[in-house]
């Protein structure tokens, strides 16, 4: 029993230093506005593209796939009109 324990602690350990080694603690986004300790400065203004309009590009987490595609998902054919130029971009 208790070799089984330390055997089971083992695996779980290198789960999970496995799973947070992925979160890539010490990479760091060139670009990104940081303060004197380095950290990033979220108080910083957003970054602009060219047209002067802000730049959201960059890494999203979008989670659950579900709405990412389609909003309408789970609503009733004809609750949701496309105007004609969503309907030909949709397509």
């Amino acid at each position: 029993m208790k070799v089984e324990r330390i055997v089971a602690g083992a695996l779980m350990g290198c789960f999970f230093a496995t799973a947070s080694y992925g979160q890539w603690p010490e990479m760091k986004t060139p670009g990104i506005p940081r303060l004197v300790g380095g950290k990033p400065d979220l108080f910083a203004p957003a970054p602009r593209s060219g047209d002067g309009h802000p730049d959201l590009s960059g890494v999203w987490d979008v989670g659950n796939l579900t709405y990412f595609q389609d909003l309408a998902t789970g609503t009733k054919p004809g609750d949701v009109q496309l105007t004609p130029w969503a309907a030909g971009v949709q397509n």
